[in-house]
């Protein structure tokens, strides 16, 4: 806190805007040591052999962060050193510059004729006007500039967002200008993602062009608000080489080999302001509970849990933190008022002797007091822990190594096209339909953290009386005919045991898996059902709800009798492995009818088209 770019408040603790502000410069100025000073890092195969040193990267660095707006300071500071960084999963892509831009671009839309709003829409990328040239520019240039925005409002009343969005990138040639800048492949993706999002809510809620700014106007808000659960921003493939700045609650089941912590000494955010509060009434069996009275002993009472509630969640998300390096984590430690009361200073500071952390801490320590706990925990674990004073010194940038020169070349058209018949499933035909509007990122191993939800299996389930088929013998205890009868009668009636079960097509791939895998006739039905479940679990896993409940409703389908117009009142249960077929082959010819011909043409499949759309 002595440190003179922080500055202290009259009580002698560091002011945390500036201390926030002089960690990020001096996290920036480590990470450029770091990549500058030749350190190298083993790479292991999973089964945990050599694979040699490399150097390292800006890739193999993240920076966690608790808030958006903290996650933007660091990316700043690094951009100033010339280090490539993103923000993986911190914030909507509304909360970008380039949503803004569209904003400015729809208003301008809105009232094409507005002179403020047409000056407004030129500094966008989409007219890439500087300053000067909206200054100097004169009548006729800017009687062009309200003709395009006239244009594109046709566009977008007559043929939707995603019209104008190609109108307006051929004709001012967006992606060559917006490449050409230093970020112009984010700034490029987030603009089309933006665009994809806008084209995705008009066209379902049917908006005009005022109401589609509105709709944009209030992500936008949300987002900066951190509020907002839209998508995220995409991940480019090119940012697997940049520092990755993201979320403590964003890098659960990741790991990272350098891991940089800048704000641990700051406590999560408590309103100052009374308000109603969320928190689990031990008197009510620990449910979970809100109280609005705002006022009265109980509440105060109430506030408190609540208060105690969230420093937990502050410690497990510390823990969750301080767990994702691979190699080397970096902490740092700022003396402000409220560091008493964050995770790094309870533990530090307030930790009893049986390792219980209290809720809250007393008030910070000086410099001095600070400096010899973690000289004390250094000693402790000798070799692992180094503790140094933050200094900012002249500012340094980051060279890099230069990039090897690649031999361009214009793409060609090479390949031939398949033009014959083919026999596909109906799946492959829909699968577009599923897809996500956005699906750049890519896929990313984690690490099971804690056990997720309703993924332990149960032993066996309580057995499910299931009338008995005629033929067959009697099972022990089993109701004679008559009562098995009228057993199946009542059976007709009743709800279906999946009934509780989520909806979804992932549900549903997920059930045809399992039933392809299961062999009806297996001894132990239940045991090979929770097998079956488990194996598509770990394979992709589902929300299913309670698996017990999911097993005894398979069971029952497949116990249950298919109906009279089968002999015998034939089950599932009954048909062994070599006698079904999972998959059955069925052919919707395109023309023709019953009677198909292999004679399609262009024109025809425009006339349903037209016909139908």
């Amino acid at each position: 806190r002595d440190e003179p770019s922080v500055g202290c408040t009259p009580k002698g603790y560091a002011r945390v805007a500036p201390a926030r502000e002089h960690i990020a410069t001096d996290l920036a100025a480590d990470v450029v040591a770091l990549l500058s000073s030749g350190a190298t890092i083993e790479r292991r195969s999973k089964e945990g052999r050599s694979l040699g040193r490399e150097g390292v990267r800006p890739g193999d660095v993240a920076v966690l962060v608790r808030t958006n707006r903290n996650a933007a300071l660091i990316r700043e500071a690094l951009d100033d050193v010339r280090i490539p960084a993103v923000i993986n999963g911190a914030g909507s892509v509304f909360g970008t510059p380039s949503a803004r831009e569209w904003l400015r671009l729809l208003e301008a839309i809105e009232r094409p004729a507005s002179p403020t709003r047409a000056h407004s829409a030129a500094l966008t990328c989409f007219i890439g006007w500087s300053a000067e040239q909206v200054v100097a520019a004169d009548e006729g240039a800017w009687e062009e500039v309200h003709r395009r925005l006239h244009d594109w409002a046709r566009a977008l009343r007559v043929k939707g967002v995603a019209s104008m969005t190609e109108t307006v990138t051929l004709v001012e040639r967006l992606p060559e200008r917006i490449l050409a800048t230093a970020d112009g492949e984010r700034r490029l993706t987030d603009l089309r993602h933006v665009g994809q999002l806008l084209h995705a809510a008009a066209a379902a809620e049917q908006m005009g062009t005022t109401a589609l700014t509105a709709w944009l106007r209030r992500r936008i808000a949300e987002a900066e608000q951190d509020t907002s659960d839209e998508e995220r921003s995409r991940r480019l493939e090119s940012d697997a080489e940049a520092v990755q700045v993201l979320t403590i609650h964003r890098s659960k089941g990741l790991e990272f080999p350098i891991v940089y912590l800048p704000f641990l000494w700051e406590p999560g955010y408590i309103p100052d302001k009374a308000q109603p509060v969320f928190f689990h009434d031990p008197d009510a069996g620990d449910a979970r509970t809100i109280d609005v009275s705002l006022e009265g002993a109980n509440f105060s009472r109430h506030q408190e849990q609540s208060i105690v509630e969230q420093r937990g969640e502050d410690l497990r998300l510390a823990y969750v933190a301080l767990t994702r390096a691979q190699h080397q984590a970096v902490v740092w430690w700022a003396g402000s008022w409220d560091s008493r009361n964050s995770p790094l200073g309870r533990l530090l500071f307030a930790r009893e002797a049986d390792g219980t952390v209290a809720p809250w801490g007393a008030s910070p320590p000086d410099d001095a007091a600070a400096g010899q706990c973690f000289e004390a925990l250094a000693a402790d674990a000798p070799g692992c822990i180094a503790v140094e004073r933050s200094a900012l010194g002249s500012p340094r940038s980051w060279v890099g190594r230069p990039a090897e020169s690649a031999e361009l070349s214009a793409a060609v058209f090479d390949r031939s096209l398949d033009w014959r018949w083919r026999r596909t499933s109906y799946s492959d035909i829909t699968a577009g339909a599923y897809e996500a509007r956005v699906a750049s990122e890519p896929e990313e191993a984690v690490l099971t953290d804690e056990p997720a939800p309703g993924t332990t299996l149960p032993t066996t389930p309580p057995p499910l009386e299931m009338p008995t088929p005629p033929g067959s013998p009697p099972a022990p205890g089993a109701p004679p005919p008559a009562t098995a009868k009228a057993a199946d009668h009542g059976s007709m009636a009743m709800p279906s045991l999946l009934a509780e079960m989520p909806i979804g097509l992932d549900i549903g791939t997920l059930v045809h898996r399992v039933l392809e895998a299961t062999d009806f006739a297996a001894a132990d039905l239940d045991g090979e059902l929770h097998a079956q479940v488990a194996a598509a679990q770990a394979r992709r896993h589902v929300e299913l709800g309670d698996p017990a409940a999911v097993v005894a409703g398979l069971r029952a389908a497949i116990e249950t009798p298919l109906g009279p117009l089968l002999v015998g009142g034939a089950r599932l249960r009954d048909v062994r492995r070599p006698d079904r077929l999972d998959e059955l082959e069925f052919e919707l010819p395109l023309a023709g009818g019953d009677e198909p011909t292999g004679r399609l043409t262009l024109a025809a499949i425009g006339d349903v088209l037209r016909e139908h759309l």
